[in-house]
Order: structure tokens, then sequence, then C-alpha cells
């Protein structure tokens, strides 16, 4: 890494990489396939570019924020999501992660999910971690002539997203017009319906559980529901399914 010697901020810089990029303390990219290859019990993977995950860790320890959410959209092999869950082993941390890949050559199914799979479940002479983990494939809902079906279509296929939004993964009810999910004590309902006769079956499901209730709604617009159709609904916040989606589906079939 060069550093123009006139460039005052980046002199400030120097120490820090410099001693973060010590390869005798923080190890090599074969490091990181010897990491790599102990996890998944093979070597077939010829994954030439693995940082060490010791090297993760510590540019995490210097966020100094034991319950921060991670995004690495450039996830390769995993050694992102690997860390996290090293630092919340070890500091008691309540770290989340993301890890985004395009799964070019295989590397999201057969290198990243595996590694972080193996991880969570324990490998050879490491113990389990207590961590879960989703995994989530990405795709184009198709255009429709009909609006309306389009908008529902799109609310279903959002669901994983308002998931990972509100950290609530467990599906318990599932119908054509609504899901209900629930994690600990925090439950989340996604209505997909533009009519009303589904409401008050939903109602009374929610009415069944007990914790704090999040309920998304699509139709929250001058053709569908309205706030009132809601009243008398105690504990819940009721909120819109992000329209930035749906804005974005505009964009894209420009319609």
């Amino acid at each position: 890494m060069k550093i123009r010697p006139d460039e005052e901020t980046n002199q400030k810089f120097l120490p820090f990489w410099s001693h973060f990029f010590d390869k005798d303390t923080y190890g090599t990219s074969e490091k990181g396939k010897s990491e790599l290859t102990k996890i998944l019990g093979s070597n077939e993977h010829e994954f030439e570019t693995v940082k060490p995950v010791s090297l993760i860790k510590k540019l995490l320890f210097h966020i100094n924020k034991k319950d921060c959410l991670v995004l690495d959209f450039f996830a390769g092999s995993g050694t992102t999501g690997h860390a996290v869950l090293e630092m919340n082993h070890q500091d008691g941390g309540t770290r989340r992660f993301i890890l985004c890949t395009n799964n070019e050559n295989g590397i999201a199914e057969d290198i990243c999910y595996p590694r972080i799979k193996n991880v969570i479940r324990g490998y050879k002479d490491q113990d389990p971690r207590d961590a879960s983990l989703k995994y989530f494939k990405t795709s184009f809902v198709k255009m429709s002539p009909a609006k309306d079906d389009m908008k529902i279509r799109l609310s279903n296929q959002c669901t994983e997203m308002l998931c990972i939004r509100e950290s609530v993964f467990d599906e318990i009810k599932s119908t054509t017009d609504y899901k209900i999910f629930k994690q600990n004590d925090k439950i989340l309902a996604v209505y997909y319906s533009l009519e009303r006769d589904a409401l008050k079956t939903l109602k009374k499901e929610l009415d069944k559980l007990d914790g704090s209730k999040t309920l998304y709604c699509l139709t929250l617009d001058p053709l569908g529901l309205s706030k009132s159709d809601f009243s008398g609904w105690e504990n819940v916040m009721l909120e819109p399914i992000p329209q930035k989606i749906l804005e974005i589906y505009k964009q894209i079939y420009e319609y």
C-alpha cells in the first residue's frame, strides 16, 4: 500500500495499516486457504484469495461495537461471517452479518454457505457456535399487466427481506392472504390481500400470541385498506411494506 508523503491524513493511518497487515501477526492467503480446507474437509475448492480469519477479527475489534451489523457485498469464501461468529464466541457479542455474492463458479453454494454452516455446527476439533443461518436467493418478479396482481406478488417476494429487517424468521402460519413469523418474543405478520375478508382471521391469530407484534401491509393506499380497517388492533405496530421496493421495480419495468 503506497502512501503519498504530502497527504497528512493518510500519513496518520500508516502505522495503523502497517501493523494491520503484518503477515507474521495476522496471516496470509495461505493461512486463509488452510483454514478453509480444514472447515470444508477438502482442498478441492482451489480458492486462492482467502483472507485469514484473524485479519477480519482485528478489523471488527477496531469497530468496537459488539452489537453491530456487518455487511460484506463481496463475500467470497465467507471469511467475514466466520470472523463475526468467532468474535461473538470470544467476547459474548451479538454481532450479525449479511454476506452477498453472485455465486460465480458456485462459490456461494459450494464454499461460502457450507463454510458458515460447518462453523456453526462445529467441525473437527472446533466446538459449535451459538448462531443461526439463513440463505436467500434473489430473483426478479415477472411483469404483469395487472398492477394489483403485481403488488401482491411483489409483497410476497419481499417477505424474506422484512424477516431480515425485523430479525424474525420462524414461520408459524402461512395462508394465501398472510404469513406470521415468530422469534423469541418478537412476532412479524405480513398481509398480502387487497381485500378485507382475511383481516378478522389474522387478528384472531395475532391475539393468541404474546410478544412485540409488527404487521406489514402493502395495501395502505387510497384504493386499498386504510388505517381505519385496523382500529381496535391492540399491541400491534402497523407498517407499510417499504415503498422503495415497489419504486425500484417500477423503474426496472417502466410502468
